[in-house]
Protein backbone atom coordinates (compact mmCIF):
# COMPACT_ATOMS: atom_id res chain seq x y z
CA UNK A 1 0.00 0.00 0.00
CA UNK A 2 0.99 3.55 -1.12
CA UNK A 3 2.13 6.63 1.43
CA UNK A 4 0.13 9.80 -0.05
CA UNK A 5 1.57 13.03 -0.40
CA UNK A 6 -0.15 16.04 -1.87
CA UNK A 7 1.48 18.69 -3.41
CA UNK A 8 0.86 21.93 -5.25
CA UNK A 9 2.82 23.89 -7.85
CA UNK A 10 2.83 26.81 -10.25
CA UNK A 11 3.39 26.88 -13.97
CA UNK A 12 5.23 29.96 -14.26
CA UNK A 13 5.38 31.54 -17.66
CA UNK A 14 6.48 35.27 -19.05
CA UNK A 15 5.80 36.62 -22.58
CA UNK A 16 8.64 37.73 -24.40
CA UNK A 17 8.70 38.30 -28.34
CA UNK A 18 5.92 37.20 -29.07
CA UNK A 19 6.84 34.27 -27.68
CA UNK A 20 5.46 31.97 -23.74
CA UNK A 21 8.43 31.24 -22.31
CA UNK A 22 8.15 28.80 -19.16
CA UNK A 23 10.28 28.41 -16.25
CA UNK A 24 11.52 25.53 -15.06
CA UNK A 25 13.88 24.05 -12.70
CA UNK A 26 16.77 21.45 -12.20
CA UNK A 27 15.79 19.25 -9.31
CA UNK A 28 18.45 18.86 -6.92
CA UNK A 29 16.60 15.76 -5.29
CA UNK A 30 16.20 13.32 -7.92
CA UNK A 31 19.10 10.60 -8.01
CA UNK A 32 19.30 11.85 -11.72
CA UNK A 33 18.57 15.64 -12.04
CA UNK A 34 15.27 16.14 -14.38
CA UNK A 35 13.92 19.53 -15.04
CA UNK A 36 10.15 20.35 -13.72
CA UNK A 37 8.01 23.39 -12.21
CA UNK A 38 8.05 24.40 -8.92
CA UNK A 39 5.85 22.64 -6.62
CA UNK A 40 6.11 21.45 -2.87
CA UNK A 41 3.66 20.20 -0.15
CA UNK A 42 1.24 21.15 0.89
CA UNK A 43 1.06 22.25 4.62
CA UNK A 44 -1.68 20.91 7.01
CA UNK A 45 -4.08 24.12 6.80
CA UNK A 46 -2.96 25.11 3.65
CA UNK A 47 -5.41 25.20 0.46
CA UNK A 48 -3.40 24.13 -2.97
CA UNK A 49 -3.71 27.14 -4.43
CA UNK A 50 -1.92 29.04 -1.12
CA UNK A 51 1.01 26.04 -0.77
CA UNK A 52 1.66 26.43 -4.65
CA UNK A 53 2.28 30.25 -4.96
CA UNK A 54 3.93 29.97 -1.26
CA UNK A 55 6.73 26.92 -3.45
CA UNK A 56 6.70 29.32 -6.15
CA UNK A 57 8.04 32.45 -4.50
CA UNK A 58 10.31 30.21 -2.26
CA UNK A 59 11.54 28.08 -5.32
CA UNK A 60 11.90 30.77 -8.00
CA UNK A 61 12.72 33.81 -5.78
CA UNK A 62 9.79 35.74 -7.92
CA UNK A 63 7.41 37.68 -5.82
CA UNK A 64 6.08 39.85 -9.04
CA UNK A 65 3.67 37.26 -10.92
CA UNK A 66 -0.31 36.87 -11.66
CA UNK A 67 -2.39 33.62 -11.19
CA UNK A 68 -4.15 32.68 -14.33
CA UNK A 69 -7.88 31.71 -13.44
CA UNK A 70 -9.42 28.90 -14.68
CA UNK A 71 -6.96 26.53 -15.04
CA UNK A 72 -6.21 23.93 -11.87
CA UNK A 73 -4.74 20.41 -13.04
CA UNK A 74 -3.75 17.72 -11.19
CA UNK A 75 -0.99 15.00 -11.70
CA UNK A 76 -0.80 11.67 -10.04
CA UNK A 77 2.46 9.17 -9.72
CA UNK A 78 4.50 7.15 -7.64
CA UNK A 79 8.38 6.76 -6.92
CA UNK A 80 10.31 5.02 -4.35
CA UNK A 81 11.75 6.31 -1.29
CA UNK A 82 13.56 4.84 1.85
CA UNK A 83 11.52 1.31 0.03
CA UNK A 84 8.45 2.94 0.54
CA UNK A 85 6.21 3.15 -2.44
CA UNK A 86 4.63 6.99 -2.96
CA UNK A 87 1.97 7.74 -4.21
CA UNK A 88 1.79 11.29 -4.96
CA UNK A 89 -0.46 14.18 -6.61
CA UNK A 90 0.28 17.70 -7.51
CA UNK A 91 -2.01 20.32 -8.40
CA UNK A 92 -0.71 23.13 -10.82
CA UNK A 93 -2.15 26.26 -11.07
CA UNK A 94 -1.03 29.12 -13.91
CA UNK A 95 1.10 32.05 -13.15
CA UNK A 96 1.87 35.24 -15.25
CA UNK A 97 5.70 36.04 -14.26
CA UNK A 98 6.22 39.94 -14.16
CA UNK A 99 9.86 39.88 -13.31
CA UNK A 100 12.83 38.41 -15.28
CA UNK A 101 15.08 38.06 -12.39
CA UNK A 102 15.19 34.31 -10.77
CA UNK A 103 16.74 33.19 -7.90
CA UNK A 104 16.19 29.80 -7.32
CA UNK A 105 16.54 28.22 -3.65
CA UNK A 106 18.91 24.78 -2.47
CA UNK A 107 16.14 22.88 -4.08
CA UNK A 108 17.12 22.94 -7.35
CA UNK A 109 20.68 23.25 -9.38
CA UNK A 110 19.44 25.48 -12.16
CA UNK A 111 16.80 27.12 -13.72
CA UNK A 112 15.95 27.91 -17.85
CA UNK A 113 13.40 30.27 -19.51
CA UNK A 114 12.20 28.22 -22.06
CA UNK A 115 9.55 27.51 -25.13
CA UNK A 116 6.95 24.83 -25.35
CA UNK A 117 8.97 23.36 -27.92
CA UNK A 118 12.80 23.56 -26.28
CA UNK A 119 11.10 22.14 -23.06
CA UNK A 120 10.74 18.92 -24.94
CA UNK A 121 14.11 18.72 -25.30
CA UNK A 122 14.97 18.81 -21.75
CA UNK A 123 15.52 15.94 -19.39
CA UNK A 124 12.20 15.58 -17.67
CA UNK A 125 8.46 13.67 -17.25
CA UNK A 126 6.45 12.72 -19.97
CA UNK A 127 3.50 14.16 -17.67
CA UNK A 128 4.67 17.29 -17.40
CA UNK A 129 5.24 17.94 -21.39
CA UNK A 130 1.71 16.90 -21.63
CA UNK A 131 0.98 19.30 -18.75
CA UNK A 132 2.79 22.01 -20.31
CA UNK A 133 0.90 20.76 -23.50
CA UNK A 134 -2.62 21.44 -21.49
CA UNK A 135 -1.36 25.31 -20.12
CA UNK A 136 0.11 26.73 -23.59
CA UNK A 137 -3.25 25.30 -25.29
CA UNK A 138 -5.70 27.15 -22.50
CA UNK A 139 -3.39 30.05 -23.03
CA UNK A 140 -3.57 29.96 -26.56
CA UNK A 141 -7.79 29.95 -26.14
CA UNK A 142 -7.46 32.64 -23.51
CA UNK A 143 -5.71 34.86 -25.69
CA UNK A 144 -8.33 34.15 -29.25
CA UNK A 145 -11.26 34.43 -26.48
CA UNK A 146 -9.74 37.71 -24.90
CA UNK A 147 -9.16 39.28 -29.06
CA UNK A 148 -13.22 38.31 -29.24
CA UNK A 149 -14.05 40.59 -26.72
CA UNK A 150 -11.87 43.17 -27.59
CA UNK A 151 -13.26 43.64 -31.39
CA UNK A 152 -16.99 43.45 -30.21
Amino acid sequence: MAIWEHSAGIIPFRRRKKKREYLMLLTNFAKNAYWEFPKGLIEKGERAAEAAAREFQEESGIESWVSVPGFKRVVKYFYKRDGNLIGKTVTYFLGEVNSTRVQISAESQDYKWVTKEEAGKLKTQRSLLELLDAADQFLDDLTVKEKRVRQS
